[in-house]
């Protein structure tokens, strides 16, 4: 007796309706995996903001007195803008196809405004300096987006320890002594979170996120 097999599709449709049936798998893989990826890209962001070198400026270094921070509540101010900037994470699919002979897809990651205004308009972006005549200190904005630039011409920075009138306890606002610049050299397009989220560190983080969460899927 012969049998005789016969492959009644040609290669690309065989080709095709693998790949399609792998696509198909993807999707339904990325789409039960967000969740993790999102609590898992969060956790990266606030635990990275944190070891940067910029956070140990403005916590414990001189960037502290700079601004004007309540001595012992810097990290009060600093974390909840941190939070905030992991809040604003979202994560948006885009389903996988075979076009073309290629699997094209994948995810994108959206956080913050371009102009930062939804951490721009949080209460601990400003603070509120007794007796020199300033409302509020924007101090966040200035540090963001006008490093090496002049903010206030009047009024100079004094250092030394200021146990009584002094919000850090260890510098003053001292008129007659100006301008005021504002340290580094920042820019909107160069600060603190735009290099940190464009940096290979951050970038290797998610990739590795992303490759754990789906691992534990298939």
């Amino acid at each position: 007796m012969t049998i005789k097999f016969e492959v009644t599709d040609s290669e690309k449709q065989l080709r095709d309706m693998i790949m399609n049936a792998i696509v198909e798998k993807l999707n339904k893989i990325f789409k039960s995996s967000k969740q993790d990826i999102l609590q898992e890209i969060q956790e990266i962001v606030v635990s990275g903001l944190q070891q940067t070198q910029e956070y140990e400026d403005l916590t414990l270094g001189k960037l502290k007195v700079e601004f004007g921070f309540m001595m012992g509540e810097e990290k009060n101010i600093i974390d909840p803008i941190i939070n905030r900037i992991a809040d604003s994470i979202e994560i948006e699919m885009i389903p996988f196809k075979w076009e073309t002979a290629r699997i094209r897809g994948g995810m994108q990651i959206k956080m913050l405004r371009a102009d930062f205004s939804d951490i721009l308009s949080l209460p601990q972006a400003i603070t509120k300096p007794e007796g020199y005549g300033f409302e509020s200190i924007p101090w966040l904005e200035w540090y963001l987006g006008y490093g090496g630039q002049v903010v206030i011409r009047d009024f100079g920075i004094q250092y030394g320890v200021f146990p009584e009138n002094s919000r850090s306890g260890y510098g003053i606002m001292v008129q007659d002594q100006g301008p005021y610049i504002v340290p580094g050299d920042n820019s909107v397009k160069d600060n603190w979170f735009t290099r940190f989220f464009s940096s290979t560190i951050f970038e290797q983080a998610v990739f590795s996120a992303v490759e754990s969460a789906i691992t534990r899927k298939i």
